[in-house]
Parts: structure tokens; C-alpha cells; sequence
């Protein structure tokens, strides 16, 4: 309801019909009204900067449904710049790839490229129940996995998390991260950089290693911790596949990769097992720049453990830093 300013007024004003309204009445109400400003501040807060309750919940959906149309447009534009070929033909110099040469009738010496010497991983690791992250990327020696270089920076998300739109909400952080490597040791820029999520394993096509690789102009992969749900992938599926290509004479004891393919028909990644003993794979993707074969056969050679040695170190020395104290 609307009121005039003079009804306000007269509503206060001392008269036989309206008298001064009591002192404890008055504090009663002023109590009311800051302990209601208190409560939706709090709401606001952990809310994600919204009252979730009556009209702000309609406001948020409505800001939400503009944003991710918004986000949709640059999506798509991104991914037509996105490339899923090798631009430069990688030598890793492992007893595999020389074996696939001899395999296909090649030779060696000419099927070689160029040798992969610094391999990048980026990873972000978020302060609990915050929106306060510290993002890390960790430049590796190949194939030694020495770390030579290593860089943090603190970020606070203000951008909604919208699922199929993490990049949004992440990729700034790690394009900072980028540009200042290339001013500060542009002699340790890396061939190919190891991503923290997915690249073409993405609903759309255009996942967060696909975006940071487009904008940044380099080469990169997607390293899925969890399997994306997409084209008509499904978990059980997945995992019923693996664990009977677990069970084949030939993979025993050893890594290997399997393509997963799309209802589509569409090759999207592969779940790769990147030990000799475990069981639970991880799911790679083009980044940007590189087949997926030329994908697989790098997180293979990058990988001691489960995780690629280059995201690895990204996570577990960002983590470090938070334990210590970072954000206090």
C-alpha cells in the first residue's frame, strides 16, 4: 500500500482522536523493524546475495534466466573458435607413442614433432562454505615433473555458480594466473596446460579447459574428476563398461583409455586409467588444440597417481596454503 507523506505525518501527530503513542510501544517497534533488517542481512549473506523468500526469489530467478541467455551467446562464440586438433604434433618420447608409430608403418624420425619439455596444471580450491578460492597454476618439467614454477591468487566468485556455466564463474582467476606467468617468466610458458574440468565433455560442447584454452590462445586438456552427464552418458553405464575393460587380459597391470562415445554418436572424452593398479578412472577431453588422442596419450605420460602430476601439485600446494592460513 502506498501512503502520502501527510498521512504519515498526521498518523504521528498528538490529537484527542490520535494520542502520543506510548515510549514502550515505540521501542518495541524500532526493536522489530532492526532485528527484521538483521535477519534479511543474514538471509542475504547466505542466500548468495539474495533473500530468498516472496518477490527477491522471483527477482533472482528472473537475473539468473538473463544471465545464463547471456552467457549462452559468448558460450557459442567461444566454441567457434575452438579447436580439436593438434596444432603442433607432440613427441613424448614414451615407449607407447614409438610403438603406435611402428604400429601405423611410420617413421619414427619423421613422426616424431616436437618434444614436449613444460607441461601446466591449474586447479582452484575453495575456503570452506565460502565463495573465497585461492586459484593455482604449477608449471612441470617433462618428464621429469620437477616443478618450476608456481603461482597463487586469491579470488572471491561473484559470479552465481550455474550449472553448465562454471567457467563463467571461474576462468578470470586462471587468465590472470596466465598473464602474469607470461610477464614474470615468459621462458616457462608451458606447451600444453592440464585443466581442472572438462572441455568438449561440457552439454554444449564448451567446457572450462575449452573456454580458458580459447581465451588465453593455448593449447589445453580437460581433466574430469567425475564423469559429466552428458548426450546420454550415465554413471552406472560408464562404470559397467570400465570395470569389464578392467577385466580384459590386456589391460592388466597397465593404463589405458576408453572412448567414451555420445547417443550422438559423438566421441566426447575418454575414461582413462592412469595407474596400473587403480579402478576408478578419470574423464579427458579436448581443451583446445590438441585430438583427443594426443589428450589421452600426454595425461598418460603426465600421471603417477590417479590425478596428472601437474593439476595434482596445483591442488595439493593451493589446499597447503589455505591450511596455513592464507585467507586470515
Amino acid at each position: 500500500v502506498r501512503f502520502a507523506p501527510s498521512h504519515r505525518r498526521i498518523a504521528c501527530m498528538p490529537t484527542p482522536q490520535h494520542p502520543t503513542p506510548h515510549p514502550h510501544l515505540l521501542t518495541t517497534l524500532g526493536l522489530g523493524i532492526i532485528a527484521l533488517a538483521a535477519y534479511r542481512f543474514w538471509r542475504w549473506g547466505e542466500g548468495g546475495g539474495l533473500d530468498v523468500s516472496g518477490e527477491d526469489a522471483v527477482d533472482k530467478k528472473q537475473r539468473l534466466e538473463a544471465l545464463r541467455k547471456k552467457w549462452d551467446v559468448e558460450q557459442a562464440a567461444l566454441k567457434r573458435r575452438l579447436v580439436t586438433r593438434d596444432l603442433i604434433q607432440w613427441w613424448l618420447g614414451d615407449r607407447v607413442q614409438e610403438q603406435e608409430t611402428e604400429e601405423k608403418g611410420g617413421v619414427q624420425g619423421r613422426a616424431k614433432g616436437r618434444p614436449l619439455s613444460l607441461v601446466g596444471g591449474v586447479d582452484i580450491s575453495f575456503l570452506k562454505d565460502t565463495d573465497e578460492a585461492l586459484a593455482a597454476l604449477c608449471i612441470c618439467e617433462f618428464p621429469s615433473m620437477k616443478v618450476l614454477y608456481e603461482d597463487y591468487k586469491k579470488v572471491r566468485m561473484v559470479n552465481p555458480y550455474i550449472a553448465g556455466y562454471l567457467a563463467f564463474r571461474e576462468v578470470d582467476s586462471l587468465v590472470a594466473l596466465y598473464n602474469d606467468l607470461k610477464i614474470n617468466a615468459p621462458s616457462l610458458i608451458p606447451d600444453v596446460i592440464l585443466v581442472d574440468g572438462n572441455g568438449i565433455l561440457h552439454p554444449r560442447g564448451c567446457g572450462l579447459a575449452s573456454h580458458f584454452g580459447v581465451l588465453i590462445g593455448k593449447e589445453t586438456i580437460g581433466v574430469g574428476k567425475k564423469l559429466h552427464l552428458v548426450d546420454g552418458l550415465t554413471r552406472d553405464k560408464v562404470e559397467a563398461k570400465f570395470k569389464a575393460e578392467l577385466k580384459k587380459p590386456e589391460h592388466k597391470n597397465r593404463k589405458f583409455a576408453m572412448t567414451l562415445t555420445g547417443d550422438s554418436g559423438k566421441v566426447l572424452g575418454c575414461a582413462v586409467r592412469t595407474t596400473t593398479t587403480g579402478s576408478r578412472p578419470i574423464y579427458v577431453s579436448i581443451g583446445h588444440g590438441v585430438s583427443l588422442e594426443t589428450a589421452k596419450n600426454i595425461v598418460l605420460a603426465c600421471s603417477v597417481h590417479r590425478i596428472p602430476e601437474q593439476v595434482r601439485q596445483a591442488e595439493l600446494r593451493s589446499r597447503d596454503k589455505i591450511r596455513q592460513g592464507i585467507f586470515d
